[in-house]
């Protein structure tokens, strides 16, 4: 894989292609951090992340935030980390979940057209007879009580 020379000595930015749904090619950057981690941007203030802790790579997959005294970006709390064996797992069922993304993106999964006709089904409320809630009516009966005393 080829590699471009770094903008600065902060940022080593290394292609890769990825597939989008028009088929077409799309370079996607890895970049490095201020930490010297390797991440990928996603989009919508989220990254991938290739990090060590404690020794141990992790991949975290995260949302960021813009710090607002310094202006840098933050990890923030909603995210998960990834052993490694956790990350080679979820790579050995790729295509059957992109298989079964597209599935459920499409609503030809069977469960997804269940679920649809199970809501169709639910029973309605019942409208209002006219009678107040238990719970007025003994607030109501309660305060006759005492204006009557």
């Amino acid at each position: 894989m080829p590699k471009r020379e770094a903008e600065s000595s902060d940022e080593a930015v290394q292609s890769k292609k990825a597939k989008t749904s028009d088929d077409s090619q799309v370079a996607i950057q890895l970049q490095k951090d201020d930490e010297g981690s390797y991440y990928v941007d996603l989009g919508s203030m989220k990254r991938a992340t290739v990090s060590q802790f404690k020794g141990k790579a992790n991949l975290n997959i995260r949302e960021y935030y813009t710090d607002k005294p310094s202006g840098q970006l933050r990890p923030g709390k909603k995210g998960i980390t990834l052993k490694v064996t956790q990350w080679e797992t979820l790579l050995s069922v790729t295509n059957s979940l992109t298989e079964k993304l597209k599935e459920v993106d499409s609503g030809t999964s069977s469960k997804v057209v269940e679920k649809k006709e199970a809501k169709k089904e639910k029973p309605k409320a019942k409208k209002s007879d006219g009678k107040m809630p238990a719970k007025k009516r003994k607030k109501a009966e309660s305060s006759e009580e005492d204006e009557d005393e």
